[in-house]
This record gives structure tokens, sequence and C-alpha cells, in this order.
């Protein structure tokens, strides 16, 4: 809520308005002039928990008050290099003041003592309107932020021109800086050498300098390589030169650098809002120290047979070292089995493993190896070690595969739906040792629903089994094991899925059930039915009943399981309808059940019953052979209807199992009906062996029984053998075989495997397999036994000789067959692929027996550099590589598994070894073979050059005999055994060094011209970077670099300068002296510690009034003597002379302007009286312009223009900024007709006055004003009646009328009298234009007794059509056109000025837009020849351009044609330029009209062309009158 304090309760209240309060004034009681008046009214919320309460006090002044601003204090900013009167302020931070009393107002800026400002200016912004007036604020001259002050403390003043009351604010104008300079630092290059590569994180390295020519940029660094970072030395520093840190930011590493140095720029960035940068390279050099330990290359791993004879190579460990430093080897705990070679790494049996398999009790050796280098990189100082373990595997014979001894024997079963469920273990045996004896198990089969643990041949299910979905109750499943060294054995398994019970029973369709009234005990009412998709017990079904009120009904299957529901005793009679509930349950544990309710009907006729079945047996029972014939009947039946008048009956099954079968009608006798159970398709055993069938019959009535058939499918020996474990991609059974000889095997010979097959049917003896056969076999080296299905061999096997060998194998089963009629059994054929499996008895060879590579000095640690490759006609062979001997300490290594050589420790060809010869071995673990090895070592440019720096400070500047060699730069390289080539170039940080210094192809510094040391062409040092690269560019060089430093001796040879920027001085008139202008800028750029750089300074002369000494020198400063006055002379011109102090003496001079400001000191003067004329129908707009006319300038002369008191009841004074000039308008529209108040002249007082309130002049407006028709004629009687006979007259007067209006012109007194058509349509009456109204024909009683007239008296209307802007301008020169002269070059000159006309009123008109469209349809290609696809002659390059300008025609708007080009006439004659013409530019206005008009440009002048010969025809006609 709100609530008024204080003392002001006479006069104010507060009146609450949601969340607002109005301050309202209450009472009568009278203010005092200047009476000032608070209110403090206080604010008080209600909704929170602890009340809050503000105060806000209101000031109220009575009478008028001061201009009030906005803010107390405005501040704004504008960046150098501004334009001449540029606007500082936005539309949005206009400055704004409120006039309490809406008077116009009058800005100014005043300087530090109260003065207008010469150097800003505000300006009232134009569209100003209300009691709230806004200024922009300008710029009046460009500023430079580098030598202008950079805060202007100014104040802004607002003046009432009618009151005088004014206000006034502080206000601050920032000048700020411009980017235009980028940092830059003071070398192009920084080194820092000899750093050791441990150096700690946080280091500083170095220290950078940059400066930045903008006087207030700030300068931040940055680095591009995260292994530094930069850090200012003082980050609040503001001025030049900025210094930074270069930093270690993360461990350097100097073994992974292929060039030892760390090379990247440092960037310096300035703040400017658009950020300039400057870069220098950081190169930092390192040095080594032993950081690195050795590293093992791989996972060392060997096999050794069990047998290997002392001396045996196992293996080489090979650990490398990024320091490059030697690397020694030793056991981390001696083995006696094994040995190691400290230098090499070597690992060599020293004890035999063991004589004989039997014997080997571990077959892993875990050996620990610690490698250790000896520090030679870096003065042996100290070690480094790093440990790894070889894991040695001993080999054995491979000689057994496993076998799955009790394979045929296992029954496994699995209950279906459950996951993770245990279904069986198998277990092989192997009695090899080792690895070769271990078995690992898998499941050959992809998609099956098992999965095996490798190790404990758990076979377990990996999904939930569907019994019902499959197309039999077992799963076959290919168990493979195999032994560590490749050798296979397979077990065959017919996995039973066994039903569990997750069916219920589901019932069928319903009958309509109906039973007589009269039905004894016992009768069938009708059976139900339901199925279950389980087997056995668990979808066998038993039916109660669960709901049967009053016990009618009985269900007793008497074990038949047939759902058939019999009447259980008399059923009563005066019920039509029995519910019962059936419920049908499955015998699985727990049992599954389900309810149908059944509607039984009690019906009194025997033709509402259905059809009764004949025939004793309750249910029917068939038993056929699976491939009976679809032709023959399974069963005839007979029914009969219940319906003497319509017996006829239709058979139907309530499933017919997928179109299996299907019940049809025969032939009808009476009300019996015969039909017949047949086949569509054939049956099969082993889908189902028994189907429950339930027949349908149907009467007229659509009433239905039905009854069970049971149909038994008995099997025959219509499946042949498959066989187990067929590749499902190949179709083969695949089998393997270890290659070998197989002769004296005792028995059947060596067992290749066991091939099993099964038989489809249901029954034996037709699935029994009874006897396999071998039905091809073109090796003849194969056995089979015919019962057991055991395949064998007794031959020799060489897997190099041949590898793959396919047989055919016969299954036969123990059945005649149902598939032939000549009584043979089924049988199976399976193609068997045995892949023969390799054994280790082939010594592996090498390619070459000599090798030799290259490698470059410069490869890293741990590169492949080479490759030696073995083959071995083994298959299974796995080789292993070695280096074997070599020269001493060889810095590479091999991988053990590929062959591939590696640089294992540092290379050098400058100062190193040049040349490796090395024996490296193969091994397969059993058969080893070896090769020799050269590796030659390349020199690589891996040392960049060494540059020396110079340092000169002798030179003087300007002597000429130091012009030319300076020195030979001295470079060194190690590479190429110290001869080199070397490309040298200069590297500068400044723009003026390139100037002074260049350097020839062979490294000879020059110096190309005498030195200068002085701005703006030399420099006081000149610092440069040499940079020498030791290769050509597409070479991959490497670079040094040295710095060169020139700092010349100075010679006084720069005369003192007036820099034109600070040659400009200002200095308000009527100031009494002295008044301080300012400094003299002058500078010397001679060396500022020397005289050379010192100078005297004198004024030689003054222009205007040279005798008239109005300024003298105190120093540098300017000071007036006397009193200026800006109307007698504006600017004044110092000639200045400035001698330096050197020798010989330097003389400079320059003119010093010094503009004399304006001070309002002149009044504004009218130089004459003024009449307009006014028409009574303007009520608005305006009257006429008044203008007066200022002495003084600027803002001094800014006039504000008002009429006095006496004057203002129907005129208004405003104000036309841009024309400085009062614009008389209509405040109250006048009446010429008015007579008691004369209207018809006024003669007005204007008064005008420029921004000083005590000067003011006026003069006298007179006002003349004309009459316009507005006044609507009045008739002196409103009405009249008359009475004549109906025999009067035609031609008779009956009555006059008169009428007048109030318009004082006699013209507007003139009337035409009418009498209105709608009131006269019979035409008996007319009015002559002296009003008087005649009979015109007879008159008739008896059809109309009464005749109403309307008399119309119309004075001369003047009809005023409003103007609507609906036409765009047109040329305001008639007959527009302009003329060039052919063959004649015009380079961008002005032919002609476009001013327009619009058709349109006053208001829809201009301003004006201009543009050249000459693209527009219809315009010439020489419009603009530099237009794509324009048509003008190749390289023409002709066009016109507009220039506009929106001051011309008096602020209409103008434009200029300017020309380029040369003019053919033969080609174009005249060229039409499209003009695109818009009005009401800048208005904003939605009517804007646009439009193109043509203007023609005439090509006049000599003409080129051939003349030819040509005819006109011309006609005469000659006319006599």
């Amino acid at each position: 809520m709100f609530k008024r304090d204080g003392s002001s309760d006479t006069y104010f209240g507060v009146v609450i308005v949601g969340n607002r309060a109005d301050i309202k004034r209450i009472g009568q009681a009278p203010f005092q002039n200047n009476q000032q008046l608070n209110i403090t009214v206080r604010a008080t919320d209600r909704n929170g928990n602890t009340t809050q309460v503000t105060f806000a006090t209101v000031q109220i002044l009575v009478g008028p008050r001061a201009p009030q601003f906005k803010l107390e204090q405005f501040t704004y900013r504008f960046q150098e290099d501004n334009a001449v009167n540029q606007r500082i302020t936005t539309d949005l931070n206009r400055i704004k003041v409120r006039s309490f009393q809406n008077n116009a107002v009058i800005f100014s800026i005043l300087d530090g003592n109260s003065q207008v400002s010469n150097l800003f200016e505000a300006r009232l912004a134009a569209q100003t309107s209300g009691d709230v007036k806004e200024c922009d604020l300008y710029v009046l001259r460009s500023m430079d932020h580098e030598v202008d002050p950079k805060d202007f403390n100014l104040s802004i003043k607002v003046t009432e021109a009618s009151t005088g009351l004014s206000s006034t604010v502080p206000m601050v104008v920032q000048l700020t800086d411009k980017n235009e300079f980028n940092p830059r630092f003071s070398i192009s290059t920084y080194k820092k050498e000899t750093v050791s590569e441990n150096i700690a994180v946080g280091a500083v390295l170095l220290q950078v300098t940059a400066t930045d020519q903008d006087l207030n940029s700030k300068i931040s660094f940055s680095v591009n390589n995260d292994h530094f970072r930069v850090q200012a030395v003082d980050p609040n520093r503001m001025e030049n030169p900025y210094t930074a840190d270069i930093i270690v930011n993360k461990a350097l590493d100097y073994d992974s650098l292929q060039v030892k140095l760390y090379d990247f720029t440092v960037t310096a960035t300035d703040n400017g809002d658009i950020q300039r940068t400057g870069d220098a390279t950081v190169r930092i050099f390192l040095t080594n120290v032993n950081d690195e330990k050795p590293v093992f290359t791989e996972n060392m791993t060997a096999d050794v047979r069990y047998n290997a004879p002392v001396g045996t190579e196992i293996y080489q460990a090979k650990a490398t070292d990024a320091d490059g430093d030697g690397v020694k080897y030793r056991f981390v705990s001696n083995n006696p089995k094994f040995q190691i070679d400290q230098n090499s790494g070597r690992v060599v049996l020293q004890q035999k493993i063991v004589d004989s398999q039997a014997q080997i009790s571990d077959f892993e050796y875990r050996l620990g190896i610690i490698a250790t280098d000896d520090g030679a990189c870096c003065g042996n100082t100290q070690t480094k070690s790093s440990t790894s373990t070889l894991t040695v595997n001993i080999l054995t014979d491979n000689t057994v595969r496993p076998s799955f001894d009790n394979c045929q024997l296992l029954n496994p079963k699995v209950k279906e739906e459950v996951t993770g469920a245990t279904v069986i273990q198998v277990t092989a045996t192997d009695t090899d040792y080792g690895k070769n004896g271990k078995v690992t198990y898998s499941i050959r089969e992809q998609n099956v629903p098992f999965v095996i643990n490798s190790t404990s041949g758990v076979i377990t299910t990996s999904a939930k089994i569907d019994r019902d979905k499959l197309t039999g109750s077992k799963i076959s499943i290919n168990v493979i094991g195999e032994d560590g060294g490749g050798l296979q054995g397979t077990c065959l398994l017919l996995i039973q899925i066994e039903d569990i019970n997750d069916n219920a029973p589901v019932f069928g369709p319903l009958n309509a059930f109906k039973v007589l009234k009269t039905a004894s005990v016992g009768t069938i009412v009708d059976t139900v039915e339901a199925t279950d998709a389980d087997i056995s017990s668990n979808g066998q079904i038993v039916y109660s009943l669960v709901y049967n009120p009053g016990n009618y009904f009985i269900i007793d299957d008497n074990g038949k399981y047939t759902g058939t529901i019999r009447v259980n005793q008399t059923l009563p009679q005066n019920l039509n309808v029995l519910t019962i509930r059936v419920q049908a349950a499955d015998q699985g544990t727990p049992p599954l059940f389900s309810n149908v309710t059944i509607n039984v009907s009690i019906v009194e006729e025997a033709n509402a019953l259905p059809p009764v079945w004949l025939g004793s047996e309750e249910s029917y029972i068939v038993t056929v052979a699976e491939n009976v014939s679809i032709a023959n009947a399974l069963l005839t039946f007979t029914a009969q209807s219940r319906n003497a008048s319509l017996p006829t009956l239709s058979f139907g099954l309530l499933d017919n199992f997928g179109g299996l079968f299907t019940a049809s009608s025969n032939a009808a006798s009476g009300l019996n009906q015969t039909g017949a159970l047949r086949l569509l398709t054939n049956l099969d055993y082993e889908k189902a062996t028994v189907y429950s069938v339930t027949l349908l019959a149907t009467d007229i009535k659509n009433q239905r029984s039905s009854k069970k058939c049971t149909i038994n499918v008995k099997d025959v020996n219509d499946v042949t053998p498959t066989f187990l474990g067929i590749d499902e991609e190949s179709n083969f059974l695949e089998l393997k075989l270890l290659e070998g000889d197989y002769t004296t095997t005792p028995g059947a010979g060596q067992i290749v495997d066991t091939i099993r097959a099964t038989d489809g049917d249901g029954t034996s003896p037709n699935n029994l397999i009874v006897k396999y056969e071998i039905f091809s076999d073109t090796s003849g080296k194969f056995t089979i036994n015919s019962l057991s299905g055991v395949l064998s061999t007794k031959a020799v096997f060489d897997r190099e000789l041949g590898n793959v060998y396919l047989i055919s194998v016969k299954a036969i089963d123990g059945a005649p067959s149902a598939l032939t009629i000549d009584g043979s059994p089924n049988t199976g054929l399976v193609t068997v692929k045995i892949t023969i499996q390799d054994v280790n008895d082939n010594v592996p060879t090498f390619e070459k027996t000599m090798y030799n590579f290259d490698v470059a000095e410069d490869t890293i640690i741990g590169k492949s550099v080479a490759r030696v490759t073995a083959t071995d006609r083994d298959s299974d062979a796995v080789l292993s590589y070695s280096i074997r001997s070599g020269s001493s300490n060889v810095p590479f290594a091999i991988v053990a598994q590929t062959g591939d050589i590696y640089v294992a420790g540092e290379i050098d060809f400058d100062q190193g070894q040049r040349v490796y010869t090395m024996n490296v071995q193969v091994s397969d673990s059993i058969f080893t073979s070896s090769t020799n090895v050269t590796i030659n070592i390349l020199d690589s440019n891996d040392n960049p050059p060494v540059v020396q720096d110079y340092s000169y400070t002798n030179i003087t500047e300007n002597d000429n005999s130091v012009v030319g060699k300076l020195v030979t730069i001295k470079v060194t390289d190690k590479d190429n055994n110290g001869v080199n080539t070397f490309f040298y170039s200069l590297r500068f940080s400044d723009s003026l060094s390139q100037n002074f210094f260049a350097i020839s192809s062979n490294g000879d510094l020059r110096i190309i011209k005498a030195l200068d040391r002085d701005f703006p062409d030399g420099l006081a040092e000149f610092k440069f970077t040499v940079e020498v690269r030791d290769a050509p560019l597409d070479k991959k060089p490497l670079y040094g670099y040295g710095e060169v430093t020139f700092r010349p001796i100075d010679v006084n040879d720069k005369a003192p300068e007036f820099p034109t920027e600070a040659m400009q001085m200002t200095v308000r008139e009527e100031q009494p002296p002295p008044v301080v202008l300012g400094k003299v800028g002058v500078v010397d750029y001679d060396d500022p510690l020397l005289d050379n750089s010192k100078f005297d300074l004198a004024i030689i002369s003054q222009s205007p009034e040279p005798t008239q000494v109005h300024f003298s020198l105190s120093g540098t400063s300017i000071r007036t003597n006397s009193i200026l006055d800006r109307e007698r002379v504006n600017k004044y011109f110092l000639t200045m002379k400035a001698v330096d102090r050197g020798t010989p003496k330097q003389t400079g001079s320059g003119t010093l302007t010094i503009t004399v400001e304006d001070v309002n000191d002149n009044a504004p003067k009218f130089n004459q009286t003024y009449k307009f004329v006014l028409s009574e129908h303007q009520t608005e707009g305006e009257v006429g312009r008044i203008q007066a006319f200022d002495a003084d300038i600027g803002v001094n002369a800014e006039l504000t223009f008002s009429l006095d008191d006496a004057s203002i009841t129907y005129f208004k004074m405003n104000q036309d900024r841009e024309t400085n000039q009062g614009v008389l308008t209509i405040f109250k529209a006048v009446d010429y007709d008015n007579q008691v108040n004369l209207q018809r002249n006024f003669t007005l007082t204007a008064v005008v006055v420029d921004t000083d309130p005590n000067h003011k002049d006026q003069t006298r407006i007179q006002i003349l004003v004309i009459d316009y028709n507005d006044e609507i004629p009045t008739f002196n009687e409103d009405q009249k009646s008359v009475t004549v006979a109906e025999n009067v007259a035609v031609g008779k007067s009956i009555a006059r009328f008169n009428a007048f209006d109030r318009d004082v012109n006699p013209e507007y007194e003139k009337f035409q009298y009418y009498i209105a058509h709608d009131r006269d349509r019979t035409k008996r009456f007319r009015i002559n234009q002296n009003g008087e109204v005649f009979i015109e024909n007879p008159l008739d009683y008896e059809t109309t007794s009464i005749h109403v007239l309307h008399i119309l008296a119309i004075d001369n209307v003047n009809v005023s059509v409003t103007d609507i802007n609906d036409n765009f301008p047109d040329f305001k020169q008639k007959d527009l056109t302009g003329n060039l002269m052919e063959h004649q070059q015009y380079n961008d000159e002005e032919i002609l000025t476009i001013t327009a006309t619009d058709a349109d009123g006053p208001g829809n008109g201009g301003p004006y837009q201009f543009d050249l469209d000459c693209s527009y349809e219809g315009g010439s290609p020489q419009c603009n020849c530099q237009l794509s696809g324009s048509g003008c002659p190749s390289s023409n390059t002709n066009n016109f351009s507009l220039t506009k300008d929106m001051a011309g025609d008096s602020n209409r708007g103008t434009a200029k044609l300017k020309v380029t080009g040369e003019f053919d006439g033969g080609f174009e004659r005249v060229v039409k330029l499209p003009i695109w013409m818009c009005d009401l530019q800048g208005l904003n206005r939605s009517d804007q009209q646009c439009g193109h008009r043509f203007l023609n440009i005439k090509i006049n002048g000599k003409d080129n062309n051939t003349q030819l010969d040509g005819k006109q025809s011309i006609t005469i006609n000659y006319y006599m009158k």
C-alpha cells in the first residue's frame, strides 16, 4: 500500500491505482509563486512475513520550472580518426531533458572554462516532440588519440528560449584509441641453449618483450606449444614495453625429438575491438639426461622341445633405451636350466629339460629378466633398469587326438523353457603330455540353444526352448574336443527336449446345447472339447462340471476323456434354460485348467433339438497307416435330423488340423443323412500318431451336434537315414586325421572318427540303423565298422602330398521301405571330407642366404627398418626369429613372430659405426636354419646448422664507406662430414631493416645503403635474424639462427619538424589576454641524448594583421596578447621556425593555424515584416515562414522563433532546425463569416532569440483572411402551407421562398432553387430561380389531396479533392536528354544533374531517391558494359553512374550523372538509361511510390561510318481556298 507523509496534505492527495500511486491536487488553497513543496510517499508491501517499507520524495515547484535532464551526468565515448561533424550519441542514448512548460529549448556544450566548446556541439534531434526534448552530441573535428586529450570534462546546458530558465549537468567525453598498429616483439627470434630436458616444470627459460604504438593497447601473450606457457611479468601493466616470461609447462623430452630443440611461436595480442597480433619465434635447445628406462619391446614367449640339446638358443631378449644407452641383461633369479648373455640378451639351454615326456614336471618356465642401461648418453653418472618376464613353453609330441569314449552311450535330456539348465557333461581323453594333452571343448553348430564350458565340457541351455515349435523332440549337436596341438575328436549328441506342463487346455467353439424336457436319464446332451499343446499326461484332458445347479447333468467319460454331457435326473418342467460350467484340466503336475460356461436350452418339441448321431458307440475310433491313400474314406457315419419338415443335414469338422481332414455328405434317406471323413493331404506318423477329430452335424435351423473321432496313425518305413554332424554350408561330414604312417597300427588301424546316422521313422525296426558301408573311396585307404560306424585306416598319409580325401558312406535301416516296391530297406548317403592335419616334419628355409639393408641414422628407436622371411612346408608351423650373433652391441633387434628388424639403440653415422652384420636364425621349435644380414647406416640431415651472433656499435649513420660486404656469416654443421651447402636469408621484425641489409647466397652479410638511425626512415637499433637452412626446401631442411644487432652513431642530419596534426589550435573570441592556447608540437628525430635533437623556437610572422602582435611564445607554449574578434578575423596563420643545437645546425619551419571560435556576442535581427494570405478553409498546417539573421555561427546562431502572448490564440510558431526558420502554423481555425468576432485580419508579433535569452528581436506579421464558401444556405421560413382548388390554372404562382447564408462574399449568396424529385414525381409543380413556385400540370383532388414539396436552395459548391500518393516521380526537366561526343574518352565526368517532380500534391513528393538500374529490361548495353552478359562489344568497359545529393533542390534531392568510356554511334546512337525513382525517401511511409523512367543519352559528333547512297520519298500536298 502507499501512504502520503509530510506537510503538503492541504494541496495534494495520493490515489492508489493497482501498484501505482497517483498524486492529485485537492482543495482550493492558493499557491505562492516559486513555492517548493516536498511530498514523501511511503510504500508498504502486504504479502511477506516481514513488512517491507520504502520511501520516495516528490518535489513540486509552483510556477515555471527550469528544464530537467534525465541523468545527473552524461558519459560518452568515441573512437579516434573520426569524421568531422560525426554524431557520438545514438538513437538509444540521446541526451534527454524535460521542459515542464513545453517550451522550445536550446542546448549548448561548455568546456572546463564554462565557455561554449569549440570541439563538441549539441544539436536538437529532428523528431523531438512533446515536453521531452532530445539532442545529439557531435564532435566538430577529427581527433588523434596519440596527440589529443583522452578525456574531455565538459558540461551540457539547456535553456528555455522564452523563459530563460536553464539547467546544467556534467558531461565526460572519452576519446578511445583506434587499433591501428600490430604489436611488435623486440627481436624476431628468441633462443635458449643447453636447456636440460629434466628442467623443472615452472622454470623460467627466457623473457620476451613487445610494444604497441597504440597507446591504450594492453598486450597479452600466448604460445602454440603446450610444453610451454607464457606469463606477463606485470599483468596490470598498461603501457609499453610489455614483458613476459616463457615458462616450462610440462616435462620436456630430448629423446622424442628428431631435432633436439623445441621450435614454437609466441604471439602478442592487443585488446582492440578488432584484435591485432604480432609473432616471434622461440627456440629451446635441449641437452640429454639419462631419464629413460630400457623398455622391453614385446611380450616375451619362447618354445623349446622337452628333449632339446644343451646349448639350444631359446630367445634373445631385447630392451630399447630412448637415451641411446647400452643395455646389459641378467636373470632376476638364476635357473640352472637356462643361461643369459649379459651383452646380447640371448637365452640358451644350460641343462637338458628331460629325457622322456613322462619325466616332465613343469610345462612352463617363467624367467624374470632385468635390463640395465649404462648411462653412456650423459656421463655414466646414473643407470636405470626395468624388468620383464620370459615365458618358456616346453613342447611335447602330439600323437594322440582327443577321444570321447562313452559318447554313444550318452542319452542327454533337458526340459523345455529353461535357460542355463545343465544338459550333460562330456569328457574327452588325450594321453599326450602338456598342452597337447589338454582338451578344449566347443560346439560346431552356431545357431543352437546350447553352450559348452570350454574347460569342463558341461553343456547348458543358452536360451529357452519351446518344444511345441520344434519339428521333432530332439536337437542334434556336434561337440568338438581339441588339444593344444590342434588335433580334434567329436561326439554327436541327440538331446531330448522334455515337455513341461506350460499350456492350459483351450476350449473350441461350442454348439447350441439343447435337450427335451422329457429326456430320460442318460440321454446325451452334447459334447465339449478342449485341446492342449503339451504331450503325454501334460496334454491329457479330464472334463468335469464345476457349476451344476440342481445336479441335472453329469460328465462320465469312463476314462475316455471325451467331454460328453448326459442327463443325470429328470429335468425341471418350469425352466427353459439351465446354466452349467465345465472345467477342462490336464494331468500335469501341477495341473492346468480352463472353464467354459454353457447355457442348455430345455425344449418341448423334438424338432427344436439338434441332429442325433446314429450308432451305439459314443465316439469313433479309426486306425490307418500313415501312407493311406487320400482317395479312400477314413470313416462313414450317419446322423438323424430332428426336423421332420426340413430334414437336410450338412457335415463339418470343429478343427481340420490345418487342412488335413474334411467331412462331406453322401446320401439321405428320410431323416437319416450319411457322410464321410476323408483326407486332404497325406498323414505322417513322425509328425503325429493320434488325431482327435470332432465331427459336426448341422440342420437347416443351424442346430448342431458333434461326435468325437479318434484317428490312430500307424508307422511305415518312409524315412531314409540321415547322418549327424554334417556341415550346414559345405554339406560334408568333415573329419580330421593327423598325417603319419598307420600301416603298423594294430587291429583295424587308426580310428579316424565314428560316423553316426539316425532314422526319422517313429517305430522299430523302421528307425533302426543296421549297417554302415563305404559306398565310394577312390584312395582305398579307409574301412568302416558296419555296426558301429567307426571309420579307420591302415595307410600312410603325408599332408604335403595330399591333404584332403573324400569318401561316400552309406547307412541302411532295418525294414522294407515303404517308398519302393522291391522290399529293400531305406538307405542314406553322406560325403565324408577327411582333412589331413600337419605334423612338424619339414625344416624352415630363408628366402635369401644374405640380406642387405640401408638404414638412415635418424631412424627413431623402435621403428622397423627391414624384414627377413622364412617359409616352412608344414602348414601349422609357428616360426620364431632371433639374432644369433653379430657385431658387438648391435643396436637392432628382431620381432620373433614376424622377422621384422627394428632399431633398438642409438645409431649415428657421424660419430658411430656405419656397418652392422648379424646372423639371424629361424626355428619351428624342432628345426632351425639361419641367414646373414648386413645393415648399412646412411647419413641423415639430423643436425641443425649452428650460426654465430654479431653485434656492431661503431658504424656511423650516413657513412657510405661501409656499404658493401660486412662479414661472412660463420656456420657449422656436423652432418655430411662437415661439408654442407647452406641457404641464407634474413628475418626482420620491422619494415625498415630490409632497406639496409641483405645477404648473398654464400653467406656474405651486406650493407646495401648507408645506415639511418632516425625516424621515419631509420632505426636507433637494427636487430634481425640470420636464418640458415642446410638443404633445399623439398629435402626437409633443418634451420639455424643467429642474431645481428646494429646501433648506428648519430649525426645531426634531421631538422626539427612541425607535425601537421600538432599545428592546429583554437581560441575563443573576446577573452582578455593572456590565454594559453597550447604547446607547439616540434619533433627532432636525432639522438635524444645529444644536442642534435634539442631546439630553439620562434614566431617569424603572422597573417592577417601582420603589424598587430596578437600572439607570443613562452617556451613552446602559444598565448594571446590581445582580445580577438571572430567576426573581424576568424583564423590566423603563424609562421614558426625551430633551430636545433647540433653541428651543423638544422632549421625547420611550419605554419600554425589558430582558429578563433565564436561566442554568442551578437543578437539575431529581423530585416523585414511579413504578410501572409490565409483562406478560412485552411484549418491546419503551415501559413508561412519567417527568418532572422545572426552574425554568430554554429550553435550560437541557432534561432528559436515564437509569438507573443497576444498572438497565440489562432496561430503557433514552430521551428525548422534544418533551415533555421520559424514556421507559422494554424493553432485554431478562423471564421471569416463571424460578424460578432471578426477574424479577417490579424497582426502578430514574432519574437526570435538565440542561445542567449537576452539576445532577442521581434517583427510584425500581417495575416489577411479570405472568405471561403463554407456556409449552408438557410430559408427565412422553414415551412409553408398553401391551399388551392383542384381546378387552379396551370402557370399560377402559389408561393415564394427566400434563402440566405452567412458567407460574406456576394458570389456565395447566389442560389439555385429546386423541387426534390422524389416529392413531385408527376411534375405538378415547378420553381423558378427567384424561389417562386408555379402550377405546372393540372391537380386532381380525388387522386392526391395533399402535396408535400421539398424546396432545395443550392449555392456555388466548392468540392475539395484530397490527394493520395498514387504517382511515382518523373524528371523535373522537360525532355531531359544527355549528349556525348562519339570517339571521345570520358573519365568519370559529370554530364547532367537530374531533379524530380511528382504529379501528386504537397506532402506526397520529395525527398526523392535516384538509382541507376542497368539490369532493367529495355536498358541499353552500354549502361554498364561491366555487367555479365551486357551485350557490349568485346573489351568495351563503358558505364554510367549516379552520385546522389539529398540536400540538392532544396532538400528534395538531386543526382549527378557521370560517364566513363568511349562511345561509338555506330553501335548505339542513343543509350537508354533506366532510372529508378522513388518519392517520400527516408520518411518510412507505406504509400511510397517507385518506378522506372528512361533517360536518353545521345551520341553526337563526327561520323566515321561510311556513307551510303539512299533515297527518300517526299509528298507535298497543296491546298487551295
